[in-house]
Formats: C-alpha cells, sequence, structure tokens
C-alpha cells in the first residue's frame, strides 16, 4: 500500500557531495521505488543546490529560510559570572562551551510552515533527519508514523575536533 511520506532534513538532497546528502537522495529513491508518494521539506541549515532539489522534487519539494541560534558564547554572561560558572563546570567535569540541548537549533517558525503544508496533504510517514529537529514531529497526531533518522553520533563529538587541532568558528 503506497504511503505519503514527508522527510524533513536541513541537509540538502542535491548535490550529492557529502555522505548525508547522499543518504537523503538515496532514501528518497528508494522509497520512490517502493511505490511512495515522498515529499522533501529542506530545512536550508546547509548550502544546497535549490534549483537541483526543485527539479528532482517538483511540486513535493518546500523550502524553509533557517535562521541559526546565537551561539552559546554570545548567550554566556560575562565577566565574574562567567568565572563562576567556569569553575562549577570544571567541578562538575562539564565543558558546556560546545554543548547544545536537544532544541537549541529548533525554530518555532517551522510548526507553522510545516502545518500549512499540513493542511493539504495527510501523510502517513514523517521522517525527520537528526534529532536536532525532532520537535517537530509534535505537531503531527498519533495516527502518524514518525522517524528520527540518526545517522551521525553527536555525544560530545566536539571533543574528537579538539584532539586534531579543530574549533568551531
Amino acid at each position: 500500500m503506497s504511503k505519503k511520506i514527508l522527510l524533513i532534513s536541513p541537509v540538502p538532497s542535491h548535490p550529492q557531495n557529502a555522505g548525508n546528502r547522499s543518504r537523503i537522495y538515496n532514501l528518497a529513491l528508494n522509497l520512490r521505488e517502493l511505490g511512495h508518494e515522498v515529499h522533501f521539506l529542506y530545512i536550508t541549515q546547509e548550502d544546497g543546490n535549490l534549483e537541483a532539489m526543485r527539479s528532482f522534487w517538483q511540486d513535493k519539494f518546500y523550502h524553509f529560510s533557517y535562521t541559526p541560534p546565537p551561539t552559546r558564547d554570545k548567550q554566556r554572561p560575562k565577566r565574574i559570572d562567567r568565572k563562576i560558572i567556569r569553575k562549577i563546570n570544571a567541578l562538575l567535569g562539564s565543558d558546556p562551551l560546545f554543548t547544545y540541548s536537544l532544541d537549541d537549533w529548533y525554530d518555532n517558525n517551522l510548526n507553522y510552515f510545516v502545518s500549512k503544508i499540513c493542511k493539504n496533504i495527510n501523510f502517513d510517514i514523517v521522517v525527520v533527519t537528526y534529532v536536532f529537529w525532532s520537535k517537530i514531529l509534535d505537531i503531527f497526531d498519533n495516527n502518524v508514523l514518525k522517524i528520527i533518522d540518526q545517522s551521525d553520533r553527536f555525544t560530545n563529538r566536539y571533543k574528537i575536533y579538539q584532539k586534531n587541532g579543530q574549533y568551531p568558528r
């Protein structure tokens, strides 16, 4: 039985010049080959080729312009408070400089955007790539199968980069 499936991703399907992009593209191809109607909501967290995506997805392509949250450093208190926080975190063995909470990247405007799409289409399945966008699943009722497709490990990932001398800008 054919299902209506919505893929939601901050990773573009085009071009396929990275593993996560190829994964999205191939997932869509496989679902289409199985006879499902696949829609794609691209959240512009990474640059992609919008023209190529529109051509591939046709009328099943949706584009949400995303504004990232302020960096952790900009959210931190200044001066003496910062020193106290650093000492407390050191005692607790925590390094919050690069640690984000689950919904820190989420843009609440996405709820309205997706709700508008869902007024015309009743999706059977919604697939969200990356757990940081999983909050969108809350707007779908329990009749919709909700899937989080997580291909990367994010726990303390920044430590791997630090060992290699790489730091965020």
